[in-house]
């Protein structure tokens, strides 16, 4: 009997212990995690935080949350505190023990709000450049990369910033980056010439290296380096005169508004670089000039030229100087301009009194209303070369493209060039510069060797 308690006994006790321990069982809680967002959108490196909602609450459980992402590159995570990295996708999950929830992260560029040019108009001459910048915000953008295009590459072309004037025309250049863009006007415009500059067989022009000069020829200020032609481009003349007061009337009225260029080579024959002004001991074409004002004030080369020509339509050979300059003269003269003629007494003036220096100026200066004959009132000399200043206007244009002046009187060592204007008594007027610095007006015979040298209004 004794026996048979203390089996059962232990039957009972090993029963309470088993149902014990399935209790015990029982009692550990289920474990949950999820997170507070499943998609995530950022841009290149904003930030984000995820909250992990564990339970039951993780210090009860004595665990902690383990955070990671599936692709570094593109979005890291830290603490739940999410960076994004870099376009494209990745998924940060938070694990607690076996449980895990986790969160899409999309990262997107950052993209170009505003593009803005520094400069929205802009005038260029042809063959100009100008450089345009342009702000791309925000600063970091993703891709900044701005594209440059022009509506018309015919007027203006434009190359990391960089636009470059082609011909006279107007157009846009844009500026793009992203979705943003900013544009400019562009204006090609014809520069205005100035005393020096190379004039061209296509009727254009370009800077000759004058600073600055004050009416008269006054002053004038020169480049340091005096600028070379425009390659490909053939120069056939310097410009002389472009102020308004000093061009013809009917020079203006026919559209030659710009002023007065003169040929880098002479009208001649084959045999030497002179001629003579006419054989016609008779002539009468044309009213003489011998007081320094009226000198001063003739700007009708081309209405003189234009008349000889007429009164010797059929007898040109006996007005060499007019014929060479009128009769196939080694330049063609460009469409847009009067064609050549000889310059008259005022033309040749301006011409001395431009291009041979500021000595020769001011002694003309003086001499613009002095009513005295010019044969006996107008000569001086400066301190230097003045055939030598008159060629200098044509020092980088290459020898076999141009005439220089010379010495055609040994004796006095100066150059004499015909005017289209007659004085008097079988005598045409010239104007001689020298070596010794001499500058004057003077009078020659009909059959004299002097230099013609036409010019050309436009």
């Amino acid at each position: 009997m004794k026996k048979f308690l203390k089996t059962s006994l232990l039957l009972i006790c090993a029963s309470l212990c088993m149902l014990s321990c399935k209790d015990d069982e029982n009692d550990v809680p289920e474990i949950t995690v999820a997170l507070d967002k499943t998609e995530l959108a950022l841009t290149i490196g904003e930030t984000s935080s995820l909250t992990a909602l564990v339970t039951p609450p993780l210090e009860t459980i004595g665990q902690s949350v383990v955070w990671s992402s599936d692709n570094e590159a593109v979005a890291t995570v830290s603490e739940g505190t999410v960076t994004a990295v870099a376009v494209g996708q990745a998924t940060v999950t938070a694990t607690v023990g076996e449980k895990s929830a986790t969160c899409v992260v999309t990262v997107s560029p950052i993209v170009v709000r505003s593009v803005t040019l520094d400069e929205h108009a802009i005038t260029l001459e042809v063959e100009g450049t100008q450089t345009l910048t342009a702000t791309v915000l925000p600063d970091d953008a993703t891709d900044p990369t701005v594209t440059w295009t022009s509506n018309d590459e015919t007027i203006a072309t434009v190359e990391a910033g960089v636009v470059t004037a082609v011909a006279v025309g107007t157009t846009v250049i844009r500026a793009e980056a992203g979705d943003a863009a900013d544009s400019c006007v562009v204006t090609v415009a014809v520069p205005e010439p100035k005393i020096g500059d190379y004039f061209y067989s296509d009727g254009t022009w370009s800077d000759g290296g004058l600073v600055s000069i004050e009416a008269d020829g006054l002053n004038p200020v020169w480049a340091d380096v005096k600028p070379a032609p425009k390659a490909g481009k053939t120069v056939i003349g310097i410009v002389f005169q472009t102020f308004g007061d000093r061009i013809a009337e009917t020079d203006k009225e026919a559209g030659y508004t710009h002023g007065y260029v003169v040929a880098v080579k002479s009208a001649h024959g084959t045999e030497k670089q002179t001629t003579w002004w006419s054989s016609d001991f008779d002539f009468s074409a044309l009213k003489g000039a011998k007081l320094a004002s009226t000198w001063y004030k003739n700007v009708n080369g081309r209405a003189e030229t234009t008349k000889v020509g007429e009164v010797y339509s059929e007898r040109m050979d006996l007005m060499p100087a007019f014929k060479w300059t009128l009769n196939g003269f080694t330049f063609a003269a460009p469409e847009t301009t009067s064609g050549w003629f000889l310059p008259s007494t005022g033309q040749l003036w301006d011409m001395m009194a431009n291009l041979c220096g500021n000595g020769v100026a001011a002694y003309m200066k003086e001499w613009q209303a002095l009513d005295k004959d010019a044969t006996w009132y107008c000569s001086e000399k400066t301190d230097y070369d003045v055939i030598a200043q008159f060629n200098s206007t044509m020092s980088e244009i290459p020898a076999e493209d141009k005439e220089e002046l010379f010495v055609t009187e040994k004796y006095y060592t100066t150059c004499s060039l015909w005017a289209s204007t007659p004085y008097a008594d079988e005598t045409s007027c010239v104007m001689n510069i020298g070596t010794n610095g001499t500058i004057e007006c003077m009078t020659e015979y009909f059959d004299y060797d002097a230099v013609a040298r036409p010019i050309l209004a436009f």
